[in-house]
């Protein structure tokens, strides 16, 4: 909320007096002290700087100077001090205050009172409270006047949020609320607000377990909230009116941490008090109907006219009972022209170990940002990614295993994403056998040991997939030996964009050789390899232009230093 312009100026003044000829600290202006401070915790500065000499003494007591205290739970002679020898002398000059197990430290909650004392607080984290004494808390915070961000982790003891919210929304000139607990919490005492009861808030995290009701109920004090964050929303408890006396006109963006509420709840609650929204993420599970991408279509089109970034996640474990018809489902329906146009991006998580069920994560998202391309910047129509953690064939129950099969056989992804070391080499083959419309490729890193011990049945796998294969952009992070890159271009002769991470060891000059000049004939189709990593400095490219002037073969590329990337690009013929 500061304004550019001014600290523009700001700024450029500062630059202006660090220009002229300094030679020591105590050179230093005023101004600058005063940035510095802003970086350390009030009472260590205090302890720090004390009695050092007349001038920090000066700037410790100057109105110019802006403390950010941070207490915790500490030796009861050090609090003491610090309470009354820095604190409570200094609280006009106090703008942030951050307070951990305050209410569970009775010496702490009875040395030290916030109150309208503090004339220039604008920030308050208050972790570990206790719910009576936040609510004393909350009353003498209704005196404060610049208050604009507050921060509360509430025990495991509180049970009721009703008058926290109600004292909270009575803050005069509050923006940021965010609430966090662990516990289920009720309401028992909050009403639709009525006109007098407006608060100013304008961003609200509630980072705790609401119902539909609750929300509503608490939406209906804030007019002026741009963006919504609630970390686990469950269905209505009873029927409530879902009118309220206000427009969320300003309700731009809604972030929902963990959705089980019906997806018609949902559908109320977007056309009700939604309709300006612009930024919309949801994760949720358990509920097929979120997994209708027709209807994700038609409830954007006619109730979110703005909307500009969409991201939708939904966790399903995996049993031997799992169905998949339904995230066909999302696959086959998101490639309406609806979501091509909007850059629609599809993406499956897999994680399956030899301990656990394992996991699917399905999300679909677009945004005007994040744009998916293909290197010769055409964008990719249909974009549906397969993301792999953990995936064992071999030692997971083979029903799983065999479903698992079933559907990454029948799912047209075109992306395939190792984002684990611990996926075997084995499984990497069978992956790109199994998903025959690829035509991308990542992989973290590859196991040499494997590379070198492969199975007798792996090599057969091997062969067709590479002969099935159209994968056409590889990306391979974290190489250290030319084995790892020949591996996939062995596994992927169709490569067109090749981009490698080489770590330090590596020498670059042989292997741009080794793919350029020894490997022509095995990746005939190859029209730009990229380097990245600590290694790839602008300071080599002569050298790889004397390289390609000298050798022969290399005379079709040019080299290229962009963004910290090396780019071999072969000529268009």
């Amino acid at each position: 909320m500061v304004d550019s312009q001014s600290l523009y100026k700001e700024t450029k003044k500062l630059r202006t007096i660090l220009n002229k000829s300094i030679t020591c600290i105590e050179n230093l202006p005023n101004e600058i002290f005063y940035e510095i401070f802003t970086y350390l915790e009030g009472c260590k500065l205090y302890e720090a700087f004390t009695n050092l000499n007349i001038r920090f003494q000066r700037l410790l007591t100057s109105s110019y100077l802006s403390l950010n205290i941070q207490i915790s739970s500490s030796l009861e002679s050090i609090l003491e001090h610090r309470f009354k020898h820095i604190i409570i002398p200094n609280k006009h000059q106090i703008v942030s205050i951050s307070l951990i197990n305050y209410c569970g430290n009775d010496q702490m909650f009875t040395l030290f009172t916030i109150d309208s004392s503090f004339t220039q607080l604008e920030s308050l984290v208050l972790k570990n409270v206790d719910e009576n004494k936040i609510i004393k808390i909350l009353l003498n915070l209704i005196s404060l006047f610049r208050l604009f961000s507050l921060t509360i982790y509430l025990n495991d003891n509180c049970q009721d949020l009703s008058n926290i919210y109600r004292l909270i929304f009575r803050l005069p000139v509050l923006k940021s609320i965010r609430l966090l607990s662990k516990n289920f919490l009720k309401f028992t005492r909050i009403p639709i607000a009525s006109n007098e009861q407006y608060s100013s808030i304008e961003y609200m995290n509630i980072n705790h377990r609401c119902t539909l009701n609750n929300l509503i109920c608490l939406l209906s004090y804030t007019p002026r909230l741009s963006h919504l964050t609630c970390e686990e929303l469950f269905g209505l408890l009873h029927n409530i009116s879902i009118e309220i006396p206000i427009k969320l006109s300003n309700l731009t963006h809604i972030s929902i941490g963990f959705c089980k509420i019906q997806f018609q709840d949902l559908e109320i609650f977007i056309q009700k008090f939604c309709t300006q929204i612009k930024v919309l993420r949801i994760m949720t599970s358990n509920y097929f109907a979120y997994l209708d991408v027709n209807r994700w279509e038609r409830l954007i089109q006619d109730n979110m006219p703005h909307i500009y970034q969409f991201y939708f996640q939904y966790y399903q474990f995996i049993d031997d009972s799992i169905l998949y018809a339904p995230y066909q489902w999302l696959i086959n329906q998101s490639t309406s022209s609806f979501w091509i146009n909007r850059r629609c991006l599809i993406e499956c998580h897999l994680d399956i170990d030899s301990w656990y069920h394992g996991q699917f994560i399905y999300s679909l998202r677009f945004s005007k940002n994040k744009i998916s391309t293909s290197n010769d910047g055409k964008h990719t129509a249909k974009f549906i990614q397969l993301t792999v953690s953990r995936l064992d064939f071999t030692q997971y129950c083979l029903i799983i295993a065999e479903n698992t099969r079933a559907f990454l056989l029948i799912a047209e992804f075109t992306h395939l994403n190792i984002s684990s070391k611990w996926v075997p080499i084995s499984t990497l083959i069978k992956l790109v056998w199994y998903l025959p419309n690829l035509h991308s490729l990542r992989v973290s890193n590859l196991t040499l040991l494997e590379i070198k011990t492969i199975s007798i049945d792996d090599i057969k796998n091997f062969h067709l997939a590479s002969k099935e294969n159209k994968i056409i952009e590889v990306h391979l992070a974290q190489m250290i030996e030319f084995q790892q890159a020949q591996f996939l271009i062995n596994l992927c002769p169709c490569i067109e964009y090749f981009t490698i991470e080489c770590l330090r060891g590596v020498n670059l000059e042989m292997f741009v050789r080794f793919i350029l000049m020894e490997n022509y004939a095995n990746i005939p189709n190859l029209c730009m390899l990229c380097l990245y990593g600590s290694i790839c400095k602008v300071e080599i490219i002569e050298n790889f232009k004397i390289m390609i002037n000298r050798e022969q073969q290399l005379h079709d590329y040019t080299v290229k230093f962009i963004s910290d990337k090396i780019y071999f690009e072969r000529k268009k013929q």
